[in-house]
């Protein structure tokens, strides 16, 4: 018989199933105690990223209320305010004697037509003197110090800074002026040339109340404006350029 060869079929390899990766990533495991961390959504993410931003925002709005703005807005002090608030006497002294030194000189170049040859500098002192050491402590401490500090009305205050320019300060003025050109002045005699009762007799002179109406036309401006407008820091320098203008009238009518 003849062999009968069977061939068993060969089976073809089956294929396994591919299995699809997983793209999501594995969670790392915590160093701490090892369990997994599970990794936030996107939008928690999100929400902290914008966080930090946030909170910057809640604090410089605490840093900035009201009052910060207020100084923010508030102009800084001149380096003129702060010389004339830490040494009010001395600033304001210094710049009176110069201004009324400053008129004197104009009214001797008025006089003369010109420069003239020779200055009369005995009286630019007296007037820088007066300036300095009378009439500034006078407004300072008194008018400024003492009237302004009332709380009398805009109108009344007016009318109580005439009053006190036109007889006090002219007063005070006429005596000094008297005096001090007595010592020093073109014609001085020194102490034994000094009359004062015939100096404090010309206050309550015609020609002295005729003086102190004068002085109220040129500063009554400067009152009015210092009264209403003028912080009280700036008073003293609008009130001594009135004295500029006043000074070169009195310098014209009371020096040679």
């Amino acid at each position: 018989m003849d062999k009968v060869l069977t061939t068993t079929p060969k089976s073809k390899p089956s294929k396994s199933p591919v299995v699809a990766k997983s793209t999501a990533k594995k969670p790392a495991a915590s160093k701490e105690d090892g369990t997994a961390s599970v990794a936030a959504p996107s939008s928690v993410r999100r929400r902290r990223s914008v966080a930090p931003s946030t909170e910057k925002k809640e604090t410089s709005a605490k840093k900035s209320p009201a009052k910060v703005e207020a100084e923010l807005a508030a102009p800084k002090a001149s380096a003129y305010a702060k010389i004339v608030e830490s040494y009010p006497l001395v600033a304001n002294g210094v710049q009176a004697a110069v201004i009324n030194a400053a008129g004197v000189l104009t009214a001797q170049v008025i006089k003369a037509n010109g420069i003239p040859n020779a200055f009369e500098w005995a009286d630019v002192a007296i007037f820088m003197v007066i300036g300095a050491f009378v009439m500034t402590p006078l407004i300072l401490l008194v008018l400024i110090g003492r009237i302004f500090q009332m709380g009398l009305p805009k109108g009344k205050l007016l009318v109580a800074n005439t009053l006190f320019g036109m007889f006090l300060v002219n007063g005070v003025f006429h005596v000094s002026f008297g005096v001090l050109y007595q010592l020093l002045g073109t014609n001085g005699q020194g102490l034994v040339g000094v009359n004062m009762a015939e100096i404090c007799a010309g206050v309550f002179t015609r020609e002295f109340l005729e003086g102190a109406i004068q002085s109220r036309i040129v500063f009554f401006p400067a009152d009015a404006a210092n009264t209403f407008f003028v912080p009280q820091l700036y008073q003293p320098l609008v009130s001594n350029f009135a004295g500029f203008l006043y000074t070169i009238l009195l310098a014209l009518r009371f020096t040679p």
